[in-house]
């Protein structure tokens, strides 16, 4: 198994159990449960995408790092349409939905 590969199959399992502890928490409707494996997968993905375009940047790769920049960018929108519907859905329209 490769590096990458052994990497992959880590990251499946630290998800595999967040959202276990997410589904089996009894106090949490299944519309927060929703939101918070929302919030952990995009987070995460954003993460990584930043960490991409900072090696992209150092490489000196400014096509790489406009590309990870723009991927971001991307899920940083789709947090934002699930935030909307979120508050349509629910009514909450105060705080930050994200705050835990």
């Amino acid at each position: 198994m490769s590096t990458a590969d052994a990497k992959g199959l880590k990251q499946m399992r630290n998800y595999a159990k967040v959202f276990d502890g997410i589904i089996t928490n009894q106090k949490i409707d299944d519309v927060d449960k929703l939101k918070k494996m929302f919030n952990y997968t995009s987070r995460q993905f954003i993460e990584q995408s930043q960490r991409e375009a900072e090696l992209s940047r150092a490489m000196g790769d400014e096509a790489s790092h406009q590309q990870e920049q723009v991927r971001a960018g991307a899920m940083e929108a789709a947090r934002e349409m699930f935030e909307h519907c979120y508050r349509y859905l629910t009514g909450d329209r105060g705080r930050n939905i994200w705050d835990e």
